[in-house]
């Protein structure tokens, strides 16, 4: 429906939905589907984020608000305005970053936090949990923790982007924290966030990490591929469709990436050589995969 796509998300029943400015698109079996308002007349656009949650209904965050779709009817619930990131806790709470307040819903009620409760600034972007279930939540301002009883704050005021938006957090496989920011990746070291010197100093929106603990960030300059020790980048050259990189998912079932950008989406699905060979017991095979591309 629109070519400036924000994110992408697979569903329980194999659709692929993907948010855009224009409203929300889905492709179900090669063909597409789209929706730029509700029954009701509301508009659909400037979608910002999309998930299915655990009990099957899908959950928008857009210009107008927050959007849940059960599958046939449309519910809006305009708390906080423009709507950032979505996140499912693993406790099945619903958390939204919005530009006024978080809020959070926990299947009955819902609860707001905000300056008032210690935050750095009304707009707040990125949401995500670690491995120890804590729920970190970007902002203009700087980041907090939320460990199930309090809020925990980090201002980067004393940093020279102070006032910089943070889209979201990845974790790598040692347990290191990174914060993808429009001027930089922020890492989380000694009880701090700082700019981390390694990573190209860049506008990043989005971050993934892979089953081999690849780090993956979508920037303005194209897709960044991290393998500990080395950054690589693919742009339009590559095969990408834009260098504006907003958002990256991954199918877990098949492999397939998708990179969601300004000039539409770019899939990605590994090529895969399988060698098989017969060992000395005739009920045990030895299998090696061999795969070309950018992916392992």
């Amino acid at each position: 429906i629109n070519n400036d796509v924000s994110d992408i998300f697979k569903d329980n029943n194999g659709v692929i939905w993907f948010c855009t400015h224009g409203g929300i698109s889905i492709l179900k079996n090669d063909e597409w589907e789209s929706f730029s308002s509700t029954p009701d007349g509301e508009n659909i656009e400037w979608v910002s984020k999309g998930i299915q949650d655990n009990n099957g209904n899908y959950w928008f965050t857009t210009v107008n608000g927050i959007y849940m779709y059960d599958g046939v009817d449309w519910g809006i619930y305009n708390g906080g305005g423009w709507g950032q990131d979505i996140l499912q806790d693993s406790d099945n709470n619903i958390w939204f970053a919005t530009w006024n307040y978080l809020l959070k819903f926990d299947g009955e009620t819902w609860t707001q936090y905000n300056e008032s409760d210690g935050f750095l600034s009304e707009y707040v972007e990125g949401l995500y949990q670690d491995a120890n279930k804590n729920i970190w939540i970007g902002t203009r301002a700087g980041i907090s923790k939320w460990d199930g009883n309090e809020f925990t704050h980090y201002p980067i005021n004393d940093l020279s982007f102070s006032g910089t938006v943070i889209n979201s957090f990845i974790e790598d496989g040692n347990g290191t924290l990174y914060a993808t920011t429009d001027a930089g990746i922020l890492i989380f070291q000694d009880d701090n966030w700082i700019l981390w010197q390694d990573a190209p100093g860049l506008w990043y929106f989005d971050s993934y990490k892979d089953k081999n603990d690849i780090l993956w960030f979508a920037s303005i300059d194209g897709l960044y591929k991290y393998d500990e020790t080395t950054f690589s980048s693919f742009v339009v050259e590559d095969g990408l469709i834009s260098n504006i990189i907003q958002g990256i998912y991954r199918e877990e079932d098949t492999g397939v990436f998708w990179f969601a950008t300004a000039n539409g989406v770019t899939k990605l699905t590994p090529d895969v050589v399988a060698e098989v060979s017969n060992t000395k017991s005739t009920n045990s095979y030895s299998i090696q995969i061999n795969s070309e591309g950018i992916t392992k």
